[in-house]
């Protein structure tokens, strides 16, 4: 079974950052709306059935010198920012999830305490 996969931007959490510290050095900042973490779905669906997981990514606080305000974030800028996060291994952790409830969803189902007519 070929299963097509697919990364989406739910939406995204905010906050007004007014300080970074680097190297033990606390600079003041204006980051107001900065983006922290991203709520997201990872689907996928074997063409008769779709499975998902769902989740949010923390990523991290902005840098000062390119930050975005929230009304230049597009969703593409955000799934980047989530696919960066991401651990090296959470899309194929993801990928086995949906697969299991994927065959969870084909597989014949047992019915137990069944009471047979004679």
């Amino acid at each position: 079974m070929t299963i097509e996969y697919t990364l989406s931007v739910n939406s995204v959490n905010t906050t007004n950052i007014t300080q970074v510290v680097n190297n033990g050095v606390v600079k003041p900042v204006n980051c107001p709306d900065a983006v922290y973490s991203v709520n997201y779905t990872y689907s996928g669906t074997d063409g008769a059935n779709t499975a998902s997981v769902s989740g949010v990514i923390g990523v991290g606080s902005p840098d000062p010198l390119t930050f975005m305000p929230i009304e230049n974030v597009s969703n593409a800028k955000a799934l980047e920012w989530a696919i960066a996060s991401f651990a090296p291994n959470d899309l194929e952790c993801f990928q086995n999830s949906i697969q299991e409830q994927l065959n969870v969803k084909t597989a014949p189902v047992a019915k137990l305490g069944v009471v047979l007519t004679n």
